[in-house]
């Protein structure tokens, strides 16, 4: 637990140029609200999700002490036009981790029914003058 407090303790400290590229940077938290949390897991829509992600976007999962790679297309291709939405059941808190005004990550904790379900850490690029998320890590609560 005292690791815990100091390494957020150590984050909070740290220099994360988000002072200095804010205004850049806040679009990179956008783009995850939109095409992650409310494109992925709220409402469920694909036309949000691709154009938030890049084409070579890649969530890396830590299964059975083995390391696997999924696609955006892995992941949402098969989902069927009628899915559904979840937006009354899904909680989000969004934090800008690190942006230098090209580069950014943002940790997202969700619970789905007041339940913690994920820690994510998503990766992004700016490009031209759109953020993409380009690959995800996450933890399963």
């Amino acid at each position: 637990m005292i690791t815990v407090i100091a390494a957020l303790a150590l984050l909070a400290a740290a220099d994360t140029g988000l002072d200095h590229h804010g205004e850049q940077c806040a679009g990179a938290v956008e783009t995850v609200d939109s095409a992650y949390v409310d494109g992925i897991w709220r409402l469920r829509d694909k036309a949000l999700v691709y154009a938030g992600f890049h084409e070579d976007f890649v969530m890396q999962a830590r299964r059975d002490g083995e390391m696997r790679s999924m696609s955006i297309e892995d992941w949402i291709g098969g989902w069927p036009d009628d899915l559904g939405s979840n937006e009354a059941d899904v909680e989000a808190k969004l934090a800008l981790s690190q942006c230098d005004g090209t580069m950014a990550t943002v940790r997202v904790d969700l619970a789905v029914d007041g339940n913690p379900r994920f820690v994510d850490v998503l990766a992004l690029y700016k490009f031209d003058d759109e953020w993409k998320i380009v690959a995800k890590v996450y933890q399963a609560q």
